[in-house]
């Protein structure tokens, strides 16, 4: 699949590695935080019958398109609270 054919806002934001999520959180400006609304961190694994993922870039982070049909609620664990 061509990593332009999806629209980034569609997709969700994730990382490779708790630590590269972290890191991004802290990076954002509490205006930022305050709009996003994030409140916890995930774990959690994917395969290729979930979805569809962009490539990792530097910081760790994808951008990924779940089918329809795939149900991520049952992939991932809340492990910290933001």
């Amino acid at each position: 699949m061509d990593d332009h054919q999806y629209c980034a806002r569609c997709g969700i934001s994730l990382f490779d590695t708790l630590s590269g999520a972290r890191r991004a959180y802290r990076r954002f400006s509490e205006k930022v935080k305050a709009y996003l609304g994030y409140t916890h961190i995930a774990k959690g694994y994917l395969d290729e019958r979930d979805g569809w993922m962009k490539s990792i870039d530097g910081n760790g982070h994808f951008t990924f398109y779940e089918h329809a049909d795939a149900a991520l609620e049952t992939k991932f664990t809340i492990i910290e609270q933001l």
